[in-house]
């Protein structure tokens, strides 16, 4: 009920708007945000239970941190300010990051791309608790990748 009295009154005056929610609100918006991104969702990939056979390689060792900072792969110690929220995309694409050399009845041998190519993002979110706290999440996800993942080695599926 009081998100409705909310929203009333923001769209009864055209001077507020998104900024004036996000100013008297910053929680509620958070808590919102937060309550979107962990609800339950139906993935589609496969299983990585059995470590021989698995197709599941990450190829992936970017890992962005949340919260200001001055370098891409190196934490700040800097923290957002306290009542403020901050997002981040950060997009990245490989192009045969894992390659193997496997034996053949020949002498050189076989080059297999366990991976081909990969992209992946990952999703940023902050909020700053108090002036030396902050709660960060990143979510990565892999959007897409081909290769011949283990079948060359283990007879199973490809990527």
């Amino acid at each position: 009920m009081r998100s409705l009295r909310l929203l009333a009154a923001v769209l009864s005056r055209r001077d507020t708007g998104l900024v004036a929610i996000a100013r008297r609100d910053t929680g509620l918006v958070a808590i919102a945000f937060l309550a979107v991104l962990l609800s339950p969702k139906v993935a589609s990939a496969g299983s990585c239970d059995n470590a021989i056979t698995s197709a599941c390689i990450n190829s992936d060792t970017l890992w962005p941190h949340v919260g200001p900072t001055h370098f891409v792969a190196i934490g700040g110690t800097d923290t957002i300010e306290q009542g403020k929220i901050g997002f981040g995309v950060l997009a990245s694409y490989q192009s045969r990051p894992i390659r193997l050399h496997v034996p053949t009845p020949g002498p050189l041998g076989s080059d297999l791309n366990a991976v081909n190519d990969q992209v992946n993002t990952t999703f940023m979110f902050e909020y700053g608790i108090t002036k030396n706290l902050e709660l960060g999440v990143a979510l990565p996800l892999t959007l897409g990748q081909g290769g011949s993942g283990t079948s060359g080695i283990t007879g199973g599926e490809d990527l």
